[in-house]
């Protein structure tokens, strides 16, 4: 008898590097708060997705 491993990884749509926009244009505080609130926007999205890696793991683990 011979074990064989089988390795699974989680779908690539949820490992997807988390994108930053580095050349917004800051031309006055208006622009710093939007481009404040897209960064916190990023994150949300970031956090989202390692949720969503925790559940693969979890449902296929």
């Amino acid at each position: 008898m011979q074990t064989q491993y089988q390795y699974v990884t989680p779908p690539l749509e949820i490992i997807q590097q988390c994108e930053v926009e580095s050349n917004f244009n800051m031309t006055d505080s208006a622009s710093l708060l939007n481009y404040a609130r897209q960064l916190e926007q990023n994150i949300d999205e970031c956090n989202k997705g390692i949720e969503r890696i925790k559940q693969w793991a979890k449902d296929n683990g």
